[in-house]
């Protein structure tokens, strides 16, 4: 008597995942990581407070209405200069004042990465968990630094009465965040992506996947 089809070892065997999907997104996030954390001391190492004293320019006083051509066109020139001087001094000032917020938010997003580097390279269960919070926060830190930035050079803007933006910086900024949350959407994906291929072949055995036993030949 022929044996079912479903009774018994049915051949069939579960494809395992490759490991690659697990170690290809780490180093993904690595080379991320590096270049981020190479952006970060460059930003700390830059010394605004110290560029703003080396362009430091003195004020002209008052205008010479009764002085010649010459003193009266001398003080236009060192005017134009001062001016130019005050409005570098405050870009200067503003990225001093962000740089902090820049490197705590970089920090804690490459700790995020370099976490769940370890952990991919590792195969650990959580390995993805950190891989998603390590993109959120890189979203939310490339966002803050877009708005800090716009808002920093509106203001400049609106300090210099030849620069007229309009509703231009608030639809660059709102490009800029769009573009944002879409680069980190696809990352999003992709980082989906390998943790539901690293899953493998979730599919049980079955009598569909009966593989005919020797001794069920002979029978």
């Amino acid at each position: 008597m022929q044996a079912s089809p479903w009774t018994g070892h049915t051949g069939y065997q579960v494809q395992q995942p490759s490991n690659w999907w697990s170690w290809g997104l780490a180093i993904f996030i690595g080379i991320s990581v590096f270049f981020s954390m190479i952006g970060l001391l460059l930003s700390a190492l830059i010394p605004y407070d110290q560029l703003v004293v080396e362009l430091k320019q003195d004020e002209p006083g008052p205008y010479p209405e009764a002085g010649t051509s010459e003193e009266q066109e001398s003080w236009n020139e060192s005017k134009a200069e001062y001016d130019e001087y005050i409005i570098t001094k405050e870009l200067f000032d503003n990225l001093e004042s962000m740089k902090n917020t820049q490197i705590i938010l970089g920090l804690i997003t490459s700790t995020f990465g370099v976490v769940s580097l370890f952990l991919l390279v590792q195969l650990h269960p959580k390995r993805f968990y950190f891989a998603f919070a390590w993109i959120g926060c890189s979203a939310i830190s490339s966002i803050v630094g877009q708005v800090m930035s716009y808002s920093m050079m509106g203001d400049l803007y609106q300090s210099i009465p030849e620069m007229d933006t309009g509703p231009w910086m608030s639809i660059q900024m709102g490009f800029g965040i769009g573009a944002t949350i879409v680069c980190n959407l696809s990352l999003f994906c992709i980082i989906l992506t390998c943790a539901i291929k690293s899953k493998g072949d979730q599919l049980e055995e079955s009598g569909f996947h009966f593989v005919p036993s020797q001794q069920n030949q002979e029978n």
